[in-house]
């Protein structure tokens, strides 16, 4: 959306407009399952080097389909746990399984 002061665009008209290429902002993007919220805002749990639960607290953005954009608090090569989310406590250690149900 932009202003139309002087009234030169109507409704129904084209026009052709022209954007210079700008670098791509990548940011992670987390299922909106995975992000849980308490007093302090939000946040996800995520493994650590030795498999075990961590509670790492996120900024998140706007959202894209079923993910919110994270723009703060996680890092690219952080493993955000989405399924039993229920059941997992910062600390304890756990079996990872990938999308497809086999151990990894």
């Amino acid at each position: 959306e932009f202003d139309n002061p002087d009234g030169l665009l109507v409704p129904g008209q084209y026009v052709r407009v022209l954007f210079s290429s700008a670098k791509p902002d990548m940011q992670p993007a987390v299922p909106q399952v995975a992000v849980q919220r308490d007093r302090n805002g939000a946040f996800v749990f995520i493994l650590d080097a030795e498999n075990r639960v961590e509670k790492r607290e996120i900024r998140t953005g706007k959202t894209a389909g079923e993910h919110f954009i994270v723009q703060s608090g996680l890092d690219r090569e952080d493993t955000v746990i989405v399924r039993g989310l229920q059941k997992v406590r910062p600390g304890m250690p756990v079996k990872v399984e990938n999308k497809h149900g086999k151990d990894r």
